[in-house]
């Protein structure tokens, strides 16, 4: 992640939001997501209006935007460009928000909260007030205005931030100051990473070769946080030594490959297809890799597998058959220990010989007849049909990602559920999730006009195309036009 390149100096002096620009850079940062506002842009009239602001009191974001790494994408506000860096930063490893002081980080707030619970690398940047405002007791704009105390909103970051993300207030008056030591290029990152203790590998390896060895019929189950222990090729190295068939759980579908002759498919409990649940549960051992066991992942603690047969391996420490009279691994990374053990695995194929007996594909959708209504399963027959190794799919986290779950995503495409190219609105004119779950009228939607909101927000920049599509002819017809070759 870490690069090597300097800052580009272009012979003016070198200021504060320059070198946190280069900084960003080099942690591989290209593009934050930012919303303007008086304290990270510093207008002229506040110059003009109090003495306190100096002549230097530059503007943060043009002080980042100098460097020429570095590139800005201005969102309508500042929720949006948390969660746009959140989806950054799954897709590139670090993501960067720039927002203004506690009217704009309490409104991203929510994002970074997400962000932390995902285990995302996050930097929230806040410009904040003159240095020189913190011990005047003044009582100042986009404050919370009880007390004289411009620490609230850091205390509420400290809940959601801890190396991932991070939250960096700037104040207006230090962005555009200049300090000789930005004039050096700046050392380069080499961000250590935690590493193994090699006598507790070892040992985790051998009493997990052991205890695998001993089974007749072991799987393996992709988890979550497989992504955050950056492991995914190490578990796909282990599978393939040890011949288990394996299957992705809920929240992590997409991190591994779906082609392999190996794959399952996803395991959620009573929610898994029969052939997959069967084998999982009938099985007297599993590799678990980043698990994230919560009550949805989990279907409300319901899942038919238990503790005292599982290898449990999280991004730094390995528990084998529950810790309850088993063995607990720490200071293991996830990555070195998978690829230890499948130097040593013992291979076998029993389960993934069941799993071929049971397995039975999925019927066929059949067309719709001329002029029916659209439905479901015909809506996600299509949108399957789109898919390539370059899509990133999003799911919305109600019907969409229980179907969602069901498709089969080509070697390389991506799958979130939390800005598209094509974005599928499924207008039923109620909340369908929380009805399944309980209705009543607060489930019921307002009837917005959708198509003429999107021809609203069209802004001239690029092409915007929005169709109502009510049949399955209408939903071919939205899809080949949206992906017709431009002139």
């Amino acid at each position: 992640m870490a690069s090597t390149a300097g800052p580009s100096y272009n012979g003016e002096p070198r200021t504060l939001g320059q070198h946190i620009a280069t900084r960003l850079v080099q942690i591989g940062v290209t593009d934050f997501f930012g919303v303007p506002g008086d304290y990270n842009l510093q207008p002229a009239w506040l110059l003009c209006c109090t003495s306190r602001f100096s002549a230097v009191s530059w503007q943060l974001l043009d002080e980042l935007e100098k460097d020429t790494g570095l590139k800005g994408k201005w969102c309508c506000n500042e929720l949006n460009a948390g969660y746009a860096a959140d989806g950054y930063a799954r897709a590139k490893g670090v993501g960067c928000c720039v927002v203004t002081f506690t009217v704009g980080g309490l409104s991203a707030i929510n994002a970074i909260a997400g962000a932390y619970a995902e285990n995302l690398p996050v930097v929230c940047i806040c410009g904040g007030p003159n240095s020189n405002d913190f011990a005047s007791n003044r009582l100042i704009h986009h404050t919370l205005g009880r007390k004289f105390d411009f620490m609230q909103e850091l205390n509420c970051f400290k809940e959601v931030t801890a190396e991932q993300p991070v939250y960096i207030c700037v104040c207006c008056n230090l962005a555009g100051l200049h300090h000789p030591s930005f004039d050096s290029s700046p050392i380069p990152y080499s961000l250590s990473t935690k590493q193994s203790n090699p006598r507790s590998l070892q040992a985790a390896i051998e009493a997990a070769a052991g205890f695998l060895g001993g089974k007749q019929k072991p799987v393996a189950l992709a988890g979550s946080l497989l992504r955050v222990g950056k492991a995914r090729k190490q578990f796909m190295e282990f599978v393939e030594a040890a011949g288990y068939p394996f299957a992705n759980m809920a929240a992590s579908k997409g991190l591994v490959p779906e082609s392999s002759e190996q794959y399952m498919g996803t395991y959620w409990g009573q929610i898994s297809a029969p052939y997959v649940s069967e084998v999982v549960e009938s099985a007297d051992a599993y590799l678990v890799a980043g698990p994230l066991l919560n009550d949805y992942a989990s279907v409300g603690y319901t899942l038919g597998i238990s503790d005292a047969k599982m290898v449990r391996v999280d991004p730094y420490r390995v528990t084998i058959a529950g810790g309850k009279g088993g063995q607990v691994f720490g200071c293991v990374r996830m990555d070195d220990f998978l690829a230890g053990l499948a130097r040593r695995v013992q291979k076998n194929g029993t389960s993934l010989d069941i799993f071929r007996r049971l397995y039975s594909p999925p019927p066929e959708v059949p067309p719709s007849a001329a002029g029916s209504p659209l439905q479901t399963k015909v809506l996600f027959k299509r949108v399957q049909g789109l898919l390539q190794p370059t899509t990133l799919l999003l799911a919305e986290t109600g019907d969409a990602i229980f179907n969602c779950q069901k498709m089969v995503l080509p070697e390389g495409c991506q799958y979130s559920c939390t800005i598209l190219e094509a974005l599928l609105c499924c207008h039923n004119h109620r909340y369908t999730i929380e009805v399944e779950i309980h209705d009543g009228p607060y489930n019921k939607i307002k009837n917005w006009d959708y198509v003429k909101l999107v021809q609203a927000m069209h802004n001239e920049e690029g092409a915007l195309y929005a169709v109502r599509a009510r049949t399955e002819e209408e939903l071919a017809d939205a899809f080949s036009y949206a992906h017709r070759p431009l002139e």
